[in-house]
């Protein structure tokens, strides 16, 4: 029996909200606070794990009733809903095509491929975190089957970034320039494995709670998911048109809201592809650490406002709080994941300080 207690009329508010938010209807923003604890179960949240980090002794259903646990001792404050994401590292899809991955403290990647050649236009089905992820989809429908927990899906990584995994950051941006068809080949590839392991998990994950996830709460009744290519940090904007674009386009023509995340500073050159998508519903800009708070980039929210589309920001309170000012007193077109540890009550005041 689940500890979570959630009531799935509240999650359908909030996927409605979504909804509306996506279409650019929505007056307020949604805010989504995945750090707000009612109370601490300290045995469980011990034994938590970062997926990739739990043994093959330790079954799918162990795992999940640990996930279940420690769900149970959040508050779920303002458009927050239980939520677990199957986290094997960026760019997990890399590993089914035989880069080779490393599990610390976190996970890394290593590529194998000396040659583009080496690289196979299959994945291994067989591969242990391909089943693994399947099993724990399994198991998180039969452990939610009546409580809404929504379960996102593993975060596969899109084209170069994949490629870069295989084949490696210098190696790659060399081929870009002496091997370009077989490069686009190998994206091809690597874009039709993405949509297959996409749709395997989400025949999985709908049935639980009706809808899929993107990133940072967001929500959607159909198909979505947070398209990136931080390898375009390294490459001109003729580059990213030429080789990330037709990626982008085919996942688009996929899914159903799609959003998409811009990784640094460098790839605003890259944003006017990316507004110019019609099927992209919002856009993560990252400006990343060390760098100006987000209240100092107005100027890149009011241009995807005014291109039809919404902001997702991963925020701190404070920082979203100064945002509203900025802005001009209203976030409306703001999908905020307010990351702090708060109080139940703490939490409260800055969701109503957010929307008011």
């Amino acid at each position: 029996m689940s500890k979570i207690i959630f009531n799935r009329d509240e999650l359908r508010r909030i996927g409605d909200e979504w909804k509306r938010f996506f279409q650019g209807e929505l007056d307020k923003p949604m805010i989504f606070m995945g750090t707000v604890f009612s109370h601490f179960d300290e045995p469980k949240l011990k034994q938590r794990k970062g997926f990739p980090m739990y043994p093959p002794e330790i079954s799918a259903e162990e795992i999940i009733d640990i996930e279940d646990a420690c769900l149970g001792c959040r508050a779920f404050v303002g458009d927050t809903y239980p939520c677990m994401s199957l986290n094997f590292g960026p760019g997990s899809l890399s590993s089914y095509f035989g880069a080779r991955h490393e599990v610390t403290d976190s996970v890394w990647f290593f590529p194998t491929a000396e040659r583009l050649e080496d690289i196979p236009e299959k994945i291994d089905t067989g591969h242990w975190w391909y089943r693994r992820i399947l099993d724990l989809l399994d198991a998180a429908g039969a452990k939610w089957a009546s409580t809404p927990v929504q379960v996102g899906g593993s975060d596969m990584g899109n084209n170069l970034d994949v490629l870069a995994e295989l084949r490696g950051n210098s190696e790659l941006a060399l081929d870009l320039v002496d091997e370009p068809e077989l490069v686009k080949q190998k994206l091809r590839a690597i874009t039709a494995a993405w949509r297959d392991c996409y749709q395997r998990e989400y025949e999985k994950i709908a049935p639980i709670t009706g809808y899929s996830t993107a990133a940072l709460g967001a929500l959607s009744e159909r198909k979505t998911a947070r398209l990136q290519s931080d390898f375009g940090y390294m490459i001109s904007p003729a580059m990213f048109e030429e080789f990330v674009i037709p990626d982008i386009l085919a996942l688009c023509d996929f899914l159903d809201d799609p959003c998409y995340h811009l990784d640094g500073i460098p790839q605003l050159q890259h944003l006017p592809f990316i507004l110019n998508i019609p099927k992209i519903r919002a856009i993560e800009f990252v400006h990343g650490a060390g760098q100006k708070p987000p209240c100092e980039w107005t100027h890149v929210y009011k241009q995807i406002h005014n291109a039809g589309k919404q902001c997702l920001l991963f925020v701190n309170s404070k920082d979203a709080l100064d945002l509203k000012r900025a802005m001009g007193g209203t976030l409306r077109g703001f999908g905020l994941y307010v990351g702090d540890f708060m109080t139940v009550d703490e939490a409260r005041d800055v969701y109503r300080q957010l929307v008011s």
